[in-house]
């Protein structure tokens, strides 16, 4: 009897050992760039090339600093990113973006200033001003946009999806998974003239792809990608 207690007592105490190497072994707060820290082959943020990270992530560099909160490798609640050109905070929810993404700062020489309101990972609305470009939209249930597109003097609105202008049909409606926007044109015979989609998606797994790679001071083809269509995109309203 006497035996079995201190084996008992014993296999207790290597528990709550274990326990505690397993707790000291992930610090809740990381600065990076960390040699600890490295990217799983299904884009999660891993410890020890191993186990995915779940705390603060803090960075304090010259091109910017902020941090990010992170569980099972993942993004996962508050994050607030600045850099010499921007400011950016978002909410991750369950996976999802959820609540307020907003962005401030100048950009390639433009002026940005959005605030984008999600719910569960879906787009809502938007209201912001990029150059000279300002507009105010809301989003059906269907991903119809609704609301004005304004610059230098013109407005477009928004109903159900479309708008007229010069003899031309403009739609704009979200991506199936209402996470990113997608535009066609067409001319008065009904015919697709234009048709593009947005490079950038308001999910996590975008976000994920793009800011990772900074921490290790790489930059990803997506951000590559965005960058360059948001370039293209800023011209057009300087």
């Amino acid at each position: 009897m006497k035996r079995n207690f201190f084996r008992f007592k014993l296999v207790s105490i290597m528990a709550i050992l274990f326990l505690l190497v397993v707790s000291c072994g992930m610090p809740k707060e990381i600065k990076v760039p960390n040699k600890r820290l490295s990217i799983g082959t299904n884009g999660e943020l891993l410890y020890n090339k191993k186990t995915p990270y779940a705390g603060k992530v803090i960075f304090k560099e010259k091109g910017g600093e902020g941090y990010m909160t992170l569980k099972n490798g993942h993004i996962e609640g508050k994050t607030e990113l600045t850099s010499p050109e921007l400011t950016t905070s978002f909410n991750v929810v369950n996976g999802e973006l959820d609540g307020e993404y907003k962005s401030k700062g100048t950009f390639n020489g433009v002026d940005i200033n959005y605030i984008v309101i999600l719910d569960k990972g879906k787009l809502k609305k938007y209201d912001g001003k990029i150059g000279t470009l300002e507009q105010n939209f809301t989003f059906d249930d269907k991903g119809r946009t609704n609301g004005t597109m304004k610059e230098n003097g013109v407005t477009l609105t928004f109903k159900d999806g479309m708008t007229k202008f010069q003899g031309l049909t403009i739609e704009m409606v979200l991506t199936e998974d209402k996470t990113g926007l997608k535009f066609r044109v067409l001319d008065q015979s009904g015919k697709v003239i234009q048709e593009k989609s947005s490079p950038f998606a308001f999910n996590r797994e975008m976000l994920e792809k793009s800011i990772f790679p900074i921490f290790f001071n790489e930059i990803s083809d997506e951000y590559k990608k965005v960058k360059s269509e948001t370039e293209k995109a800023l011209d057009q309203v300087k």
